[in-house]
């Protein structure tokens, strides 16, 4: 799965996952905790279906770095 402007948020915590990146659910907020390998961490509104653009460049950097 390659990470791409207007891909939904599943399938973004799906390749997150498989990259090795930690995916965290924060229920008081509703948001999306992403812990990238690089020291990046990227928070998401968990409500929304798309993935942000941060999101998505932050996958694609941290999948270019893995592989």
């Amino acid at each position: 799965m390659i990470a791409r402007r207007g891909m939904s948020l599943a399938q973004a915590k799906r390749l997150a996952r498989k990259i090795g990146v930690a995916v965290e659910g924060i229920k008081a907020t509703g948001e999306v905790r992403f812990r990238f390998n690089h020291g990046r961490t990227v928070v998401v509104n968990n409500r929304k279906k798309d993935a942000s653009c941060t999101l998505v460049t932050a996958l694609r950097r941290e999948r270019k770095s893995v592989h």
